[in-house]
């Protein structure tokens, strides 16, 4: 068991350093401390990456979940795509791109769009990685991702000041750079490997993905047509929230990353795991408030916008940040048990909570920072139903 969390650890501590550089890279963009580029650039780049992740997650239609389930319990497989499935990524990512084409510039939508096709088959290839064991092959690609994007902003931005619109071309230059990175890994594999195709089987696995990223980030993406249509949200509210939402954003991706490591071995170890925890319960409560203490502590000490951040704001993105491993894990066991449509059912009743929530709010014309708890009631709702109904379905 100790040399299993020493490998646990030493593992996870490879696969979440690519993601380090990023996090503190978009901390310090949105808190207004770090001034590379200008302040139109900034928020336009803050309100960019939520969308496009978004898109990206439709394009992938939930693909790089599955190869990732899959080859963690198939050590010899091989996973390729489909003539019919790639065809419905370049359809979608075209879909996609006319959407920014028209949100922002035909020049923007071209770029989305062979971003688009880049980053779908590289992920997939990372999740393939990341399913067999081979986590320093996938943090490579981590580092050609967001490290390499920012890499290039900051040379850049040493010669001479850039607009948006050259931001978008490092954007799809690095897509470029991890894609031939992803073609030139090749996965080890076992002699007998048996290759699987990724079929028209994934299609509630798109929805999945569509839910799972609304229940982490609906209130960005309401947000942000909000802004769009210049309704309901008061200019603080979004400035506010543009800071804040980093985080939950930087600690997700982290988690993903662990999730590669940490998701199976728990799968495995689930029983020891539970009796540990429920013996350490009071020390885990007592370690979470005092980590709570801490982040609100440093979150208001890094700000340097012009409003001040109360508990109140603060409180609920730090709760989202401690659901994120327990739902992210609830997730995994579900699609490791092929349990696909039940895990969509209750997703979508824990983004329709969410959505309720936002509809009072909307009806009464008073969006306040009661909005920022939105995401925290979604998986809060998640992780309760799951505990009651489902955990014993998928044992």
């Amino acid at each position: 068991m100790r040399h299993d969390f020493k490998k646990l650890f030493l593992n996870t501590g490879i696969v979440i350093s690519g993601g380090f550089v990023s996090a503190v890279f978009f901390i310090l963009l949105a808190s207004n401390r770090l001034r590379l580029i200008n302040k139109e650039s900034v928020n336009s780049l803050l309100l960019f990456v939520p969308l496009y992740n978004f898109v990206l997650l439709i394009a992938k239609q939930g693909i790089d979940q599955w190869v990732f389930a899959q080859s963690s319990s198939k050590t010899n497989a091989v996973f390729k795509l489909t003539h019919s499935i790639f065809t419905r990524i370049v359809v979608i990512d075209l879909l996609c791109a006319i959407y920014f084409g028209f949100n922002y510039d035909a020049t923007i939508g071209v770029l989305v769009f062979i971003s688009l096709l880049f980053d779908v088959t590289s992920l997939i290839k990372q999740s393939e990685l990341l399913g067999h064991g081979q986590y320093k092959k996938a943090t490579v690609l981590t580092l050609l991702n967001y490290p390499l994007f920012f890499f290039l902003i900051v040379c850049f931005t040493l010669r001479t000041p850039i607009e948006f619109n050259l931001i978008i071309i490092l954007f799809a230059l690095t897509s470029f750079i991890r894609w031939c990175a992803a073609n030139l890994i090749i996965i080890k594999k076992a002699p007998s490997a048996l290759i699987y195709y990724c079929d028209g089987s994934v299609t509630a696995l798109l929805f999945i993905q569509i839910f799972n990223y609304l229940l982490f980030k609906s209130d960005q993406i309401l947000a942000s047509v909000s802004i769009f249509s210049a309704v309901h949200f008061s200019h603080n509210i979004i400035a506010t929230g543009v800071y804040l939402w980093r985080f939950p954003d930087i600690f997700s991706s982290l988690f993903s990353y662990m999730g590669a490591t940490l998701y199976p071995f728990v799968f495995i170890n689930a029983d020891r795991i539970i009796y540990i925890l429920k013996k350490w319960i009071i020390v885990l409560v007592t370690v979470i408030v005092l980590l709570g203490v801490i982040f609100y502590f440093v979150v208001t000490r890094i700000w340097a916008g012009d409003y001040p951040l109360t508990a109140f704001c603060v409180a609920p993105f730090y709760i989202s940040i401690v659901l994120n491993i327990p739902v992210n894990y609830f997730i995994y066991t579900m699609l490791r048990y092929e349990n696909i449509y039940k895990l969509l059912l209750l997703i979508f009743l824990s983004n329709l909570s969410g959505f309720v929530l936002y509809l009072i709010m909307f009806t009464m014309y008073k969006i306040g920072y009661i909005y920022f708890w939105v995401v925290p009631l979604q998986l809060g709702i998640l992780s309760i139903t799951y505990y009651a109904f489902y955990s014993r379905v998928t044992k």
